[in-house]
C-alpha cells in the first residue's frame, strides 16, 4: 500500500540536515531558569546560566560536585527530586538533561506547551533552543554553532576566533578606520582549528616562606602565564622568587574588597585556561591538605581542563619541624594527626581525632571549644600545647602553653589566622632552650644563623611591625639602624634577655643604647677560606673514618 503524508523521523534521533536558525544575544539576568538533571551536561548549562546572570533552579535527585559547591555558596537552588509534570511552570527558559531522552522529551513538549523556551540537550538536531560556543575577548564575544550536529566543533571554532581576535589585539596596531584588518581563516582540519592549550598547576607552597618551596613548584611558577596566589601566603611571596614577572601576571586572592568563593576560584580556573593560559594556582602548605584540592580538580575535570597537582610541605608538619619538635617520636609518640578545628559547613568543633600529637588548622577563634573537647575525651590538662602563628614567615610567633591555660594565653597574645595549633608529645621540647634557643632576627638575612636555633624573622625595616613581640630568649641585629629602629618602638624589658650584634658598628650602637650585647658566637657552618683547601679537608677526614670517598662529579 502507498503510504501517504510525509514520514516522520523517530523520537529522539539527530536530524544532521543544516538548520536556518535565528542566533540572538538573550539577556536572562534574573530570569528564572530551570535545568533538569545534575550530570554532566546538566552541571555546564547550569554553570552558563549562573555566569550570564541568571537566577537558576536544578531539578535533580542528586547533584554534580561542582553543583553542590554552587548549591551550598546559595547561587543557585537545588530541588532534590524527579521531573513531574508541571515542573516547568514560572520559568523562562528550560534546559532538559536529564540522562533519559524520553524524560527530556516530555519536559520539552511541557516547556512547549507553556510557551517557554527549552533546550533539549537528548534531540540537538530538532531542539529549539541551542546554548552556542561562546568566547568573550574584551567586548567582543564570539558565539558559533553548527545547528547541533558537531558540538565540538562550535567549541574548537569558538576558541580559535577568539585566540585569533586576542593576538591581534596584543601583537598588531588597530586597523584605521574603514580599513578591515587581517583576515581571519578558519579551517576544519585539526592542526589549524584546535584552541591553544590551556593548563592548571596546583602547586603547593608549602607553611609560607619562599625559600621552602620545592623545586618542581618553582619550575611551575617559571612555566606559568598566570599566578593565583592564596591568600594565607605573604603578598610578597613570588618577588623573593627566581620568577619573571614582566610576562607573568599575578592575582592575589582576598586582595579586593570580598574573598573569592570557591566556586568563583574554580570559574576563573576554567576561564583562564580555556582561554588557552598556563595557570599556577598557588596554595598554602600541601593541596591535598585542607586545601580544597577536591573542589578545584572537579571543576577542572568537569570543564575538560588538563590539570597536574605539585605537592608541597603540608604546613602543619613543617611548623613544628621547623621549631626543632619532632611530631613523632620513638618510643613515645608513634602518631600523629591532622585535624581542622570546623566543619566544612563553618560550624562548631567537631569530634577531634585520638593520636599521640594532634596538629589543629583553623583552630584560633575555637581555642575554649577545642580545650572542653579535649578535656571531655581525657587529655590531661597539662597536656603541652604550641601555638605557630604565621609559621615560618615574616613576623611567625611560637607560643608555649599547657592544655588547661589555652584559651588565655591566646587571647592575651592577640594571636591572629593564620596560626597552627599543636597538642600532645611533640609538643614537648626535645632539649634545653640554651642549647636550641629562639632568636628574634631585627635584620634582613637570617639564614646563617639557623643552625644556633630557631630563627624567627622579625625585620626592624619592615612597616608593618607588630605591636606585640615573639617570646624568644636571643634578639640579633644585624646593622645599627635597626638597633634605632627597635628601641624606638619597644623598652630595654620587652626585648630578650641576651642581644646579639654583627659587627662593630651594630655593636658600638646597642652598647650607646645601654643594651647588654654581644657578638654572636662563631658559626659552625662558618664560608671557607678556598673551595680547593675545603674540599681536601673533607676528604680526608671522611677517609679517615673509613669512608670510601668520590670525587663528586660525573
Amino acid at each position: 500500500m502507498e503510504k501517504t503524508g510525509r514520514s516522520t523521523p523517530p523520537r529522539g534521533s539527530l536530524r544532521r540536515s543544516p538548520r536556518t536558525l535565528l542566533t540572538l544575544a538573550f539577556d536572562v539576568e534574573g530570569l528564572p531558569c530551570l535545568v533538569v538533571g545534575g550530570g554532566r551536561i546538566g552541571t555546564r548549562k547550569a554553570l552558563t546560566l549562573l555566569d550570564h546572570g541568571a537566577t537558576v533552579s536544578v531539578l535533580a535527585p542528586a547533584l554534580s560536585t561542582r553543583l553542590r559547591m554552587e548549591a551550598c555558596s546559595g547561587r543557585l537552588r537545588w530541588l532534590p527530586a524527579e521531573f513531574a509534570a508541571g515542573a516547568t511552570t514560572g520559568y523562562r527558559l528550560v534546559v532538559a538533561a536529564t540522562d533519559s531522552a524520553r524524560v527530556n522529551a516530555a519536559i520539552a513538549d511541557e516547556a512547549a506547551k507553556q510557551g517557554t523556551p527549552c533546550c533539549n540537550v537528548s534531540d540537538r538536531g530538532r531542539t529549539r533552543v541551542l546554548f552556542p560556543a561562546c568566547s568573550r575577548v574584551g567586548e567582543v564575544t564570539v558565539a558559533i554553532h553548527t545547528g547541533g550536529t558537531d558540538c565540538r566543533r562550535s567549541r574548537r571554532l569558538s576558541k580559535a576566533a577568539a585566540a585569533w581576535l586576542e593576538a591581534q589585539q596584543q601583537d598588531r596596531p588597530a586597523a584605521p578606520a574603514g580599513m578591515g584588518g587581517p583576515s581571519l581563516k578558519l579551517v576544519s582540519s585539526p592542526a589549524a582549528s584546535a584552541p591553544p592549550a590551556g593548563l592548571v598547576l596546583l602547586v603547593g607552597a608549602g607553611p609560607g616562606a619562599p625559600d621552602l618551596l620545592t623545586l618542581r613548584g618553582l619550575h611551575a611558577l617559571q612555566r606559568a602565564d598566570v599566578i593565583i596566589q592564596d591568600d594565607l601566603l605573604p603578598e610578597d611571596y613570588v618577588e623573593h622568587l627566581p620568577v619573571d614577572m614582566s610576562r607573568t601576571r599575578l592575582i592575589r586572592l582576598g586582595s579586593g574588597a570580598a574573598r573569592e568563593s570557591q566556586a568563583e576560584i574554580g570559574v576563573m580556573l576554567v576561564r583562564l585556561a580555556g582561554a588557552g593560559l598556563v595557570v599556577a594556582r598557588l596554595k598554602g602548605g600541601d593541596p591535598g591538605v585542607f586545601g580544597r584540592l577536591e573542589e578545584e580538580l572537579s571543576a577542572l575535570y568537569e570543564a575538560g581542563i588538563p590539570v597536574e597537582v605539585v605537592p608541597g610541605t603540608t604546613a602543619g608538619l613543617a611548623a613544628a619541624c621547623a621549631a626543632g619538635l619532632p611530631a613523632t617520636r620513638r618510643g613515645q609518640g608513634r602518631s600523629v594527626a591532622l585535624a581542622t578545628a570546623r566543619t566544612a559547613d563553618g560550624g562548631g568543633v567537631p569530634e577531634l581525632p585520638r593520636a599521640d600529637t594532634l596538629l589543629l588548622y583553623m583552630g584560633v577563634a575555637a581555642t575554649r571549644e577545642i580545650q572542653g573537647r579535649l578535656l571531655a575525651s581525657g587529655w590531661a590538662p597539662e597536656t603541652p600545647c604550641r601555638i605557630f602563628e604565621r609559621a615560618t614567615q615574616r613576623f611567625e610567633r611560637v607560643l608555649d602553653a599547657c592544655l588547661e591555660r589555652l584559651p588565655e594565653l591566646c587571647t592575651a597574645m592577640g594571636v591572629r589566622s593564620p596560626a597552627l595549633l599543636m597538642v600532645g608529645i611533640g609538643a614537648t621540647s626535645v632539649g634545653d632552650s640554651a642549647c636550641h634557643p629562639r632568636i628574634l632576627c631585627f635584620g634582613n638575612n637570617p639564614q646563617p644563623y639557623r643552625c644556633l636555633g630557631h630563627v624567627l624573622h622579625w625585620p626592624a625595616s619592615h612597616p608593618d611591625f607588630p605591636e606585640r613581640l615573639a617570646p624568644a630568649e636571643v634578639a640579633l641585629f644585624q646593622r645599627p639602624d635597626e638597633v634605632d629602629a627597635i628601641c624606638l618602638r619597644l623598652a630595654r624589658e620587652d626585648l630578650p634577655s641576651h642581644i646579639w650584634c654583627e659587627g662593630d658598628s651594630t655593636l658600638d650602637a646597642a652598647l650607646r643604647r645601654g643594651l647588654p650585647a654581644v657578638a654572636p658566637p662563631p658559626l659552625a657552618l662558618a664560608r671557607p677560606r678556598g673551595p680547593d683547601r675545603r674540599h681536601d679537608a673533607v676528604t680526608r677526614l671522611l677517609k679517615n673514618d673509613g669512608l670510601d670517598v668520590g670525587s663528586g662529579h660525573g
